[in-house]
């Protein structure tokens, strides 16, 4: 075995895809066959339609975790920036995402798009009252410090 754990992983890889490849075939499955024969259907069909259903969210949870720990090791200096602003895109954002919304019932764009545009813009927006805010307390920071030590 590698020092690295080269090896290890790619047994793990080995392992869990055809697994999670299974499994998501059976959830599909099943749950097609709930679909087609509706209400009627067995109740051990939809106990294993609702079991294939977690176990298939389960195994693409654990892939998105992976895939983030093997390809998404790098830092972004971006995502660094909105990491360190969080709270106050989280605090700043309802406002924009309601007034977005808002402008944009009247423009005939597909669902989508509106969507996309009110992300955009609300980030962006929120991103900006965060660091607008941040920038005002630190002058009023400095502002009494400088009063503090004059006599």
């Amino acid at each position: 075995m590698a020092h690295n754990g080269m090896i290890g992983v790619s047994v793990t890889a080995v392992i869990a895809g055809p697994i999670a490849i299974a499994v998501s075939r059976v959830a599909v499955t099943v749950t097609g066959a709930l679909i087609v024969n509706g209400r009627d259907s067995n109740a051990t069909l939809q106990i294993m339609a609702g079991v294939g259903f977690v176990l298939f969210a389960a195994t693409a949870c654990f892939s998105a975790l992976a895939l983030a720990f093997r390809f998404a090791a790098g830092r972004w200096p971006i995502l660094d920036h909105i990491s360190e602003n969080a709270y106050g895109i989280y605090f700043f954002h309802y406002p924009f995402v309601l007034w977005s919304q808002y402008l944009l019932l009247g423009v005939a764009f597909p669902a989508v798009a509106k969507g996309l545009v009110v992300l955009a813009s609300t980030v962006i927006l929120s991103w900006g009252a965060c660091l607008l805010t941040s920038q005002i307390l630190s002058w009023i920071s400095l502002l009494f410090r400088q009063r503090a030590i004059l006599p």
